[in-house]
């Protein structure tokens, strides 16, 4: 759609991104990412599609999710890669973690930019400064490497255990 392009091919993302401003998905991603994920919202959006390569989604699925503070998604990921290995971490069977990680991906970029458009959203529902708004969507945004290495630790440790008993 050309009402994207404002002039010279540059992208006038408030249209892009309805209500949300650059500024406020620049302060949700984290400044490391920003034009990668940017990239990838907006051909999400232009594209009208749901589908989009992200390699550390697909490498990392459960912990690329606790990273990126879709807390919900990751141990949802992580209790169905325990299930399906039939309670052993890195089971017999390779074949559900493997659709899993190309599911997540295939859709990780898709589920990201929601789950960034459902937090900036409710922060802004609340009316607040814009300064006091930003702060508070950069707090809810960002990454938490420290819970993703724990898991990926728990987990590395729960291999062991199942392999030793």
């Amino acid at each position: 759609d050309e009402s994207y392009i404002k002039e010279e091919n540059v992208i006038d993302y408030n249209k892009v991104f309805d209500t949300i401003t650059k500024e406020e998905i620049e302060a949700f991603i984290g400044k490391k990412s920003n034009s990668y994920y940017l990239d990838k919202w907006v051909n999400l959006k232009l594209s009208n599609k749901y589908v989009s390569w992200n390699w550390w989604a697909f490498f990392l699925s459960s912990y690329w999710l606790l990273y990126r503070k879709m807390y919900l998604w990751g141990f949802i990921t992580i209790v169905i890669n325990f299930v399906s290995s039939g309670g052993v971490v890195i089971g017999e069977t390779i074949i559900p973690p493997l659709v899993l990680s190309i599911i997540m991906g295939l859709f990780g970029n898709s589920i990201y930019y929601n789950h960034a458009k459902e937090k900036i959203y409710k922060v802004k529902k609340k009316n607040l400064p814009k300064e006091t708004e930003l702060k508070t969507i950069k707090k809810r945004g960002g990454i938490n490497l420290a819970l993703a290495l724990i898991m990926f630790i728990l987990t590395l440790l729960l291999f062991y255990a199942s392999i030793v008993l």
